[in-house]
Order: C-alpha cells, then structure tokens, then sequence
C-alpha cells in the first residue's frame, strides 16, 4: 500500500506535524476484502455495490465521496459536530487532514455515507480542538476517524 506522509508546520506553533495519508484508501479494503485483481484495481461483482463512488463537484476540483454503508463499517467512520461562530469555527483537531502541498482540509458530511472535503485555515489549536477560520458551517458534521482513508480513495480513484 502507497501511503504518503507530510510534514506541516502550523505557524507560531512551533511543532511539525506528520500525517500519514493512504493514498492506497479503499483500494487496500478492496484487497483485504479479494476484491482486487492482479492490477490492484477494485473488481467487484456486479451484483455489489462499489465500496466508493466519487462525484465531481462543479468545476470545483473536488469531489462527494459516497461510501457503500460495508465501506462505512469497515472503516469505522465517526463524526463530530463544528462548532463555534462563522468567523470562529472550532473543529475536533483530529479532523484535520494535510494534502500533500501542505494544504489543510476537513470532510464534512452533508448527508448519510456522503463526504466533502472542505479547504481550512487552521488559527490556534488548543490541545483536542482546532480553531479555523473557514470550513464547514457550525452544526455541520466533520469527519473525526476514517479521514485519511477518505482522502486516500479520493485521490486514488480521481487519476
């Protein structure tokens, strides 16, 4: 499995941060599973659901993740609300995730099985809790486990 590891220096923090994302994402739980062929490329019968779809979003560059609710199991994927005002955003700081160019995002989940990555610009973090400045709207659910594999598929079968 390909996994991509980056290291990110939040200013006037003075720690870097590693974060490992599986670039391999749902295409490992599809080899876990046999559902891979030689080519590493998911192969499943017709008559079962994709473990991931991706849909483009506009000419935005990103994409609705939906997982299959076995892909959501599998990996244990949890949220937690944001909180905070619109210019005060508090997020769980375990729902950060770093891009490969020290880009920062978080998934929200608009809806059942349905992730968004968002862009975030990380303020302060105070230990659990990250303060941003944009990203997902107060109330709305982010991603807390799973996020990697979320990227991590989402980069995957988007080349």
């Amino acid at each position: 499995m390909n996994v991509l590891v980056h290291p990110v220096s939040l200013r006037g923090h003075g720690r870097a941060l590693v974060v490992a994302a599986a670039v391999a994402g749902l295409a490992a739980f599809g080899a876990y599973e046999g559902l891979t062929g030689g080519s590493g490329a998911l192969a499943v019968p017709a008559e079962e659901a994709a473990p991931v779809t991706l849909q483009p979003i506009g000419k935005t560059g990103l994409n609705r993740v939906v997982l299959s609710a076995q892909a959501v199991d599998r990996i244990g994927i949890e949220t937690a609300p944001v909180r905070g005002t619109r210019q005060r955003l508090v997020i769980p700081y375990s729902a950060l995730i770093y891009g490969p160019n020290g880009q920062v995002w978080a998934y929200a989940s608009p809806a059942r099985r349905t992730f968004v990555r968002q862009p975030v610009s990380v303020a302060d973090i105070n230990g659990d809790s990250a303060v941003v400045l944009n990203g997902p709207r107060p109330g709305a659910r982010v991603v807390t486990v799973g996020a990697g594999e979320l990227f991590g598929s989402e980069i995957e079968f988007e080349e």
